[in-house]
Protein backbone atom coordinates (compact mmCIF):
# COMPACT_ATOMS: atom_id res chain seq x y z
CA UNK A 1 0.00 0.00 0.00
CA UNK A 2 1.21 3.54 -0.87
CA UNK A 3 2.14 6.21 1.77
CA UNK A 4 -0.05 9.20 0.91
CA UNK A 5 -0.23 12.95 1.91
CA UNK A 6 -3.31 11.89 4.01
CA UNK A 7 -1.46 9.31 5.94
CA UNK A 8 1.64 11.14 6.19
CA UNK A 9 -0.32 14.31 7.33
CA UNK A 10 -2.30 12.59 9.99
CA UNK A 11 1.13 10.81 11.44
CA UNK A 12 2.43 14.04 11.84
CA UNK A 13 -0.50 15.55 13.39
CA UNK A 14 -0.69 12.32 15.82
CA UNK A 15 2.88 11.90 16.56
CA UNK A 16 5.22 14.78 15.59
CA UNK A 17 3.26 18.14 15.73
CA UNK A 18 2.36 17.12 19.37
CA UNK A 19 5.50 16.92 20.38
CA UNK A 20 6.28 20.95 20.69
CA UNK A 21 2.78 22.57 20.53
CA UNK A 22 0.74 23.61 23.49
CA UNK A 23 -2.33 25.93 24.34
CA UNK A 24 -2.23 28.99 22.20
CA UNK A 25 0.09 27.68 19.46
CA UNK A 26 -1.42 27.85 16.16
CA UNK A 27 -1.44 24.71 13.87
CA UNK A 28 -2.05 25.92 9.66
CA UNK A 29 -2.32 23.23 7.04
CA UNK A 30 -1.43 24.68 3.68
CA UNK A 31 -0.24 28.03 5.01
CA UNK A 32 0.90 30.40 1.72
CA UNK A 33 4.47 32.38 1.84
CA UNK A 34 5.95 34.95 -0.36
CA UNK A 35 2.52 36.37 -1.81
CA UNK A 36 1.15 32.94 -2.27
CA UNK A 37 3.93 31.51 -4.28
CA UNK A 38 4.25 28.69 -2.02
CA UNK A 39 2.48 26.46 0.37
CA UNK A 40 3.72 24.99 3.84
CA UNK A 41 1.89 21.68 3.99
CA UNK A 42 1.62 22.25 8.15
CA UNK A 43 2.68 25.18 9.59
CA UNK A 44 2.67 25.64 13.85
CA UNK A 45 3.30 29.15 15.28
CA UNK A 46 4.57 28.99 18.84
CA UNK A 47 8.04 30.19 19.52
CA UNK A 48 9.26 29.86 16.17
CA UNK A 49 7.48 29.13 13.04
CA UNK A 50 8.42 25.86 11.71
CA UNK A 51 6.97 24.50 7.72
CA UNK A 52 6.62 20.97 7.62
CA UNK A 53 6.70 19.93 3.76
CA UNK A 54 5.27 16.31 3.12
CA UNK A 55 6.28 14.16 -0.06
CA UNK A 56 4.19 11.37 -0.28
CA UNK A 57 4.92 8.04 -2.84
CA UNK A 58 2.76 10.15 -5.43
CA UNK A 59 4.38 13.22 -5.38
CA UNK A 60 7.77 14.35 -7.39
CA UNK A 61 10.64 16.41 -6.11
CA UNK A 62 10.02 18.64 -8.59
CA UNK A 63 8.95 21.96 -7.12
CA UNK A 64 11.47 21.11 -3.86
CA UNK A 65 14.29 22.87 -5.14
CA UNK A 66 11.79 26.76 -5.22
CA UNK A 67 10.21 25.42 -2.14
CA UNK A 68 13.07 25.36 -0.69
CA UNK A 69 14.18 28.56 -1.41
CA UNK A 70 10.84 30.39 -0.69
CA UNK A 71 10.64 28.80 2.69
CA UNK A 72 13.98 29.41 3.55
CA UNK A 73 12.94 33.15 3.26
CA UNK A 74 10.46 32.78 6.04
CA UNK A 75 10.59 29.77 7.86
CA UNK A 76 12.95 28.81 11.40
CA UNK A 77 12.79 25.54 10.82
CA UNK A 78 11.46 23.44 8.21
CA UNK A 79 10.98 19.70 8.31
CA UNK A 80 10.44 17.07 5.08
CA UNK A 81 8.50 14.97 5.76
CA UNK A 82 8.80 12.25 3.06
CA UNK A 83 7.87 8.73 2.04
CA UNK A 84 11.29 6.46 2.34
CA UNK A 85 12.11 6.32 -1.51
CA UNK A 86 11.85 10.42 -1.22
CA UNK A 87 13.76 11.16 1.71
CA UNK A 88 17.16 9.90 0.08
CA UNK A 89 16.92 11.67 -3.12
CA UNK A 90 15.59 15.12 -1.24
CA UNK A 91 18.62 15.17 0.61
CA UNK A 92 20.81 16.32 -1.91
CA UNK A 93 18.33 19.33 -2.80
CA UNK A 94 17.83 20.57 0.80
CA UNK A 95 19.62 22.73 2.54
CA UNK A 96 21.81 21.34 6.06
CA UNK A 97 19.32 22.98 8.19
CA UNK A 98 15.76 21.21 7.19
CA UNK A 99 15.06 18.02 9.26
CA UNK A 100 14.01 15.05 7.56
CA UNK A 101 11.25 12.54 8.77
CA UNK A 102 10.79 9.39 6.87
CA UNK A 103 7.42 7.63 6.72
CA UNK A 104 6.65 4.40 5.92
CA UNK A 105 4.12 1.63 6.38
CA UNK A 106 3.93 -0.04 10.14
CA UNK A 107 1.41 -2.51 11.76
CA UNK A 108 0.23 0.18 13.60
CA UNK A 109 0.03 2.27 10.71
CA UNK A 110 2.54 5.02 9.24
CA UNK A 111 5.18 5.07 11.27
CA UNK A 112 7.73 8.82 11.33
CA UNK A 113 11.36 8.22 11.80
CA UNK A 114 13.67 10.85 12.28
CA UNK A 115 16.61 10.53 9.72
CA UNK A 116 18.61 13.82 10.07
CA UNK A 117 18.14 16.57 13.01
CA UNK A 118 17.25 19.96 12.00
CA UNK A 119 18.47 23.38 12.88
CA UNK A 120 17.80 26.96 12.79
CA UNK A 121 17.39 28.98 9.68
CA UNK A 122 20.51 30.85 9.08
CA UNK A 123 18.98 33.59 6.84
CA UNK A 124 15.16 34.20 7.52
CA UNK A 125 15.00 37.32 4.95
CA UNK A 126 12.85 40.34 6.89
CA UNK A 127 10.66 41.42 3.92
CA UNK A 128 9.37 38.23 3.23
CA UNK A 129 8.72 37.73 6.96
CA UNK A 130 6.85 40.75 7.53
CA UNK A 131 5.08 40.20 4.35
CA UNK A 132 3.38 37.22 5.73
CA UNK A 133 1.00 39.53 7.64
CA UNK A 134 -1.82 41.16 5.55
CA UNK A 135 -1.77 45.11 5.14
CA UNK A 136 -4.23 45.54 8.00
CA UNK A 137 -1.77 43.75 10.45
CA UNK A 138 1.35 45.42 8.97
CA UNK A 139 -0.65 49.05 9.49
CA UNK A 140 -1.73 48.13 13.14
CA UNK A 141 2.53 47.34 13.44
CA UNK A 142 3.78 50.09 11.95
CA UNK A 143 1.45 52.24 14.31
CA UNK A 144 2.48 50.56 17.28
CA UNK A 145 6.57 50.62 15.89
CA UNK A 146 6.88 54.17 14.92
CA UNK A 147 3.57 56.06 16.76
CA UNK A 148 1.73 57.51 13.69
CA UNK A 149 -1.06 55.83 11.46
CA UNK A 150 0.68 55.13 8.11
CA UNK A 151 -0.83 56.89 4.87
CA UNK A 152 -3.60 55.21 3.52
CA UNK A 153 -1.74 55.06 0.05
CA UNK A 154 0.85 53.08 1.74
CA UNK A 155 1.11 49.19 0.19
CA UNK A 156 1.32 45.98 1.71
CA UNK A 157 5.13 46.07 0.57
CA UNK A 158 6.26 49.69 1.58
CA UNK A 159 4.81 48.83 5.26
CA UNK A 160 6.60 45.55 5.12
CA UNK A 161 9.84 47.36 3.94
CA UNK A 162 9.89 49.76 6.52
CA UNK A 163 8.88 47.88 9.37
CA UNK A 164 11.77 45.29 8.20
CA UNK A 165 14.40 47.49 7.93
CA UNK A 166 13.33 49.43 11.66
CA UNK A 167 12.76 46.19 13.81
CA UNK A 168 16.01 43.74 14.41
CA UNK A 169 14.97 40.36 13.56
CA UNK A 170 13.88 38.74 16.69
CA UNK A 171 11.45 41.28 17.31
CA UNK A 172 9.97 41.49 13.63
CA UNK A 173 9.81 37.77 14.23
CA UNK A 174 7.78 37.69 17.69
CA UNK A 175 5.98 40.23 16.53
CA UNK A 176 4.81 38.29 13.07
CA UNK A 177 4.39 34.99 15.29
CA UNK A 178 1.91 36.85 17.64
CA UNK A 179 -0.37 38.43 14.94
CA UNK A 180 -0.41 35.00 13.08
CA UNK A 181 -1.92 33.49 16.41
CA UNK A 182 -4.98 36.04 16.15
CA UNK A 183 -5.97 36.37 13.24
CA UNK A 184 -9.18 36.03 12.02
CA UNK A 185 -10.58 34.54 8.92
CA UNK A 186 -7.79 32.09 7.03
CA UNK A 187 -8.31 28.55 5.53
CA UNK A 188 -6.69 25.72 7.39
CA UNK A 189 -6.55 27.57 11.02
CA UNK A 190 -6.20 25.09 13.56
CA UNK A 191 -5.49 26.00 17.96
CA UNK A 192 -4.57 23.02 19.54
CA UNK A 193 -6.76 22.02 22.87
Amino acid sequence: MQVLDRHIRSALKESVIPRFTHQGDLVVDEMGVCRGDARVDVAVVNTALHGFEIKSERDTLARLPRQVELYGRVLDYASLVAAQGHANRAKAIIPPWWAVWTAEWSREGVRLTLEQEGARNPNVDSFSLAMLLWKSELAHLFETVFGEVPARRATRPLLAREIAKYLQPEELGSAVRAQLKVRQGWRGHVVPE
